[in-house]
């Protein structure tokens, strides 16, 4: 397992690197929006680091693939878990969210 330290560390990183592609290809006015995420999704350091960070936190739903790159504007990825007797609402708006959140047994950490 990864320490806490570690993985916010990691997305932090990973977070800042597509943030920085994202205001690079803005200015760029002869690709597509859709094309410009094509770009950054297929950036081999970042999917190779969300692939670790997915495999050691036990990610079987791509929970942290979808914060990196499916996050609002402010940070936020809401999102809804629908289980066999309720669904569950839920707001990640900071990589200690998104820790806790793979952290918690029944969600989607199989490994505690």
């Amino acid at each position: 397992m990864i320490s806490k330290m570690t993985f916010l560390k990691f997305i932090s990183m990973i977070t800042e690197s597509v943030d920085i592609w994202r205001e690079k290809l803005s200015k760029n006015d002869i690709l597509s929006e859709k094309e410009k995420e094509e770009i950054i999704k297929s950036n081999v350091m970042i999917n190779d680091t969300i692939m670790m960070l997915e495999t050691e936190m036990g990610d079987r739903f791509r929970v942290i693939r979808d914060y990196v790159f499916e996050r609002e504007e402010n940070g936020e990825l809401f999102f809804a878990v629908v289980t066999a007797s309720r669904m569950e609402a839920v707001l990640i708006d900071s990589p200690q969210k998104l820790y806790e959140y793979l952290m918690d047994d029944g969600k989607v950490c199989t490994a505690s």
